[in-house]
């Protein structure tokens, strides 16, 4: 190897710098974190992966995704062999998933050849987020941390597998398409709303190829690997419910949550009570400071769950097995939404808002919305000028938008946008790298 090779291989001193001081802090968070208590269920579902594997985890109803359980589950076995406690063991998962993110997220950085300052403030940024230290060291757990390296992970292997498409070479597309594959399938089973990200990913990448008129055998091998290592375990799944609780699905929400969305989206509302959704977008507690409490009770998740509820159980009492009370909720949720269409409409695209408040408020309500206008406008940026972008970009873009999308369907909290914050930050990083290139010239 020679000294040029090894200068070239060498990390900038700046990213060295934020490697160390972000590993030093979240360590210093990890040992600082103390599990108290877990409203959501995940230890106990951990605990049912830990004692009776897959199957128990079936057999016993229809759950949560399974890896973040399946996670829990590996934090017991080694309290059992170690002695180390399972909050530890999960503090030590969480440093390793946000440093593993991290170095993901430089070699996107680096692809794109953003300056190394502004790589450096992106990094660190990642590393001193509120929102993101959160979820990974909250006093509940989060499932959310786990779905960061797997979405910048996906967001390489497909890029990756672009280039090879290009290049019309057969075995690199179809290694690259079995990784995107297998990152679409983790995420899935982390959050199952990718279940129909995926294939919308997969036909984007198919449509960027017929712009490009890059129509190949490479690109068949690409997608057909990526959907075989995607549908076989997700159907596999699947199926595996369908045996042992005689659900077809991924997870335990699903089509009564878009019964209740959409019921509660066709409830009657004038302009004040509008403004009141509007302003809970930012947060609850904001929704509060300017409205009275039942007037943001009013768009409250709460009542959006109670609705789905309500009418699953109706079905279920009425002796119907759980496959056709599945497909009535569907059509009923289908026959809402097109009954009221302009009003869903404008409750959906008023939901999809809450993406761009992702950095919780925790006092500091100023950085909440500095975050949300300053993500906003770097995605609108790269929109206006999606097709002078790096193709890399376009494949962030994409999955951001598509995720965005398929969760304002559902009646969400800001947390559960914490999935593309890693893609976020990215953005914000091209923008400013490439805001900062325009005014040099100019």
């Amino acid at each position: 190897m020679t000294h040029l090779e090894m200068k070239t291989m060498r990390l900038p001193r700046a990213i060295l710098a934020v490697f160390g001081i972000s590993f030093v802090y979240w360590v210093y968070l990890a040992l600082r974190w103390s599990f108290c208590s877990d409203v959501i269920g995940y230890k106990e579902l951990g605990g049912i992966f830990y004692r009776h594997g897959l199957i128990g985890y079936a057999s016993t109803g229809l759950h949560r995704e399974p890896l973040y359980p399946f996670l829990c589950s590996l934090a017991m076995s080694i309290q059992s062999l170690s002695g180390i406690t399972f909050t530890h063991v999960m503090a030590g998962f969480s440093v390793l998933i946000l440093v593993i993110t991290q170095i993901l997220m430089y070699i996107i950085l680096r692809e794109l050849n953003i300056r190394t300052w502004v790589c450096s403030l992106t990094l660190l940024y990642w590393a001193l987020s509120t929102a993101i230290t959160s979820s990974a060291f909250n006093m509940l757990l989060f499932c959310e941390i786990i779905t960061y390296p797997f979405i910048t992970a996906a967001v390489i292997a497909g890029y990756y597998g672009w280039k090879a498409v290009k290049e019309n070479n057969k075995k690199t597309a179809c290694c690259w398409g079995a990784v995107t594959g297998v990152m679409f399938m983790a995420l899935t089973f982390v959050k199952a709303v990718f279940e129909c990200i995926c294939p919308l990913y997969l036909l984007f990448f198919m449509v960027l190829c017929l712009f490009k008129n890059k129509i190949s055998t490479s690109l068949v091998c690409f997608l057909a690997a990526a959907g075989i290592l995607f549908y076989v375990p997700v159907i596999g799944y699947k199926s595996l419910n369908k045996i042992y609780n005689g659900n077809y699905a991924i997870a335990d929400r699903g089509p009564n949550t878009l019964y209740g969305v959409a019921a509660h989206r066709t409830f009657p509302f004038n302009f004040r009570s509008y403004l009141a959704k509007l302003t809970s977008v930012a947060g609850d507690d904001v929704c509060i400071k300017y409205f009275r409490e039942e007037e943001c009770s009013y768009w409250s998740w709460h009542l959006t769950d109670a609705l789905g509820a309500d009418k699953m159980n109706e079905l279920k009492r009425a002796g119907l097995p759980p496959q056709i009370v599945t497909e009535d909720l569907l059509g009923l949720s289908i026959e809402k939404v097109i009954g009221n269409l302009p009003k869903y409409t404008l409750l959906t695209a008023t939901e999809s808002l809450k993406a761009y408040f992702w950095e919780g408020t925790n006092g500091l309500i100023p950085l909440h919305f500095i975050m949300a206008i300053l993500t906003f406008f770097s995605m609108f940026y790269c929109f206006l000028l999606f097709k002078s972008l790096p193709d890399l970009m376009k494949h962030v873009l994409a999955i951001i938008l598509f995720f965005i999308f398929f969760n304002s369907l559902f009646e969400v909290s800001q947390r559960h946008f914490l999935p593309v914050v890693p893609l976020y930050l990215l953005v914000i990083g091209y923008a400013f790298n490439s805001f900062f290139r325009t005014v040099r010239n100019f």
